[in-house]
């Protein structure tokens, strides 16, 4: 039998012996009972902030060889996956109806193309016990809309190397906006580093980082649809303020939630350094500001790469007189029109 925690801040729903406490989702303190039950809850029957509840009948919804898993031959819909098994078959699930899995600590592999097809699933757990994921083990999931996992890539190398779309099948350096699903939310659990480009071009629409996470790499957002970040306020490298990534002690802001939908935003004051391609791509932004503060920005930091939103003007204000000499010199690389030496109240 499992004790499930609900968290009454952020919704989320855990085994408890993964907590001493203190939700590992949002950080916040779980000791006061949520009114509503979480996803997860409502899968494992839990209805207060701690409940007792059984696991799968595995003769009833799995073929189990040891501690393999085989194949899933249940009618689908909710799916929790015995605490029995370490190892997920390459196709267990393939073209199975399970809506909703959640896959438990005990398992430590995942092979390729474990979930492929499952043309139903909504939303995944992936345990913290995981240490390798096969290649194309989300390939053909479309109505995904959830995903839990503790790591982004292939495995837990002490240096990422993998792009979040190598999970749907997609072959690094190729554009995986069609063949990940649109609107995906996604939830790193003890991620320690992101590779270059992690989620870059994806159409994902909000991501939570976790504590552990020491390291992104660049441009490990660019061109995505984030319209938000949330990031474990525990975290001692990185923050989010207003739904955007900056740097835990808030001078440099490294990725600006590009699908966000307000029209307008001035950089913080206090804000020294603006990242490489933090702008580059951004769909609704009319007017930005940028305080004085602000000496360095990278390269395509203002960048419109795609043709659609060539027709809509971007226009940067600066409280500068003149560019300084810490902005490179492709900071503007889609030469939108800049004012010099404005206030904020002149946007």
């Amino acid at each position: 039998m499992k004790i499930m925690l609900t968290c009454a801040n952020c919704k989320k729903t855990v085994f408890k012996e993964r907590t001493n406490g203190t939700c590992c989702y949002c950080g916040k303190n779980m000791e006061k009972r949520a009114e509503k039950p979480s996803f997860f809850a409502k899968l494992f029957g839990a209805k207060t902030a701690e409940a007792t509840v059984a696991v799968a009948d595995p003769e009833n919804e799995f073929k189990i060889k040891g501690s393999l898993l085989i194949r899933y031959i249940g009618k689908g819909g909710d799916v929790a996956i015995p605490d029995t098994v370490t190892e997920i078959e390459a196709g267990a699930f393939e073209n199975t109806n399970a809506e909703n899995i959640f896959v438990p600590d005990s398992v430590e592999i995942i092979n390729d193309y474990a979930f492929k097809n499952c043309t139903s699933l909504h939303s995944i757990e992936l345990g913290e016990g995981l240490e390798t994921i096969g290649f194309g083990a989300l390939e053909g999931c479309e109505k995904l809309r959830s995903i839990t996992l503790p790591f982004v890539g292939e495995d837990r190398s002490e240096q990422a190397t993998k792009r979040f779309c190598y999970l749907f099948g997609v072959e690094e350096g190729y554009t995986p906006e069609e063949e990940i699903p649109e609107g995906l939310e996604v939830t790193l659990t003890s991620a320690q580093e992101l590779a270059e480009e992690a989620f870059a071009y994806t159409p994902i629409r909000k991501i939570f980082l976790p504590a552990t996470l020491e390291k992104i790499g660049k441009e490990a957002f660019t061109c995505s649809d984030l319209t938000e970040f949330c990031v474990d306020e525990a975290n001692e490298n990185y923050r989010a303020i207003d739904g955007h990534l900056y740097t835990k002690d808030g001078k440099t802001l490294i990725q600006y939630a590009l699908r966000n939908s307000a029209k307008e935003f001035s950089v913080p004051d206090g804000v020294e350094t603006i990242e490489a391609d933090a702008f580059s791509c951004t769909e609704y932004l009319e007017k930005v500001f940028i305080p004085e503060s602000v000496t360095s920005i990278g390269k395509d930091a203002f960048q419109l790469l795609l043709q659609e939103y060539n027709h809509r003007k971007l226009s940067i204000y600066c409280a500068a007189k003149s560019k300084p000499s810490g902005w490179h010199d492709a900071w503007n690389s889609s030469k939108l029109p800049v004012e010099w030496e404005r206030e904020e109240e002149d946007m």
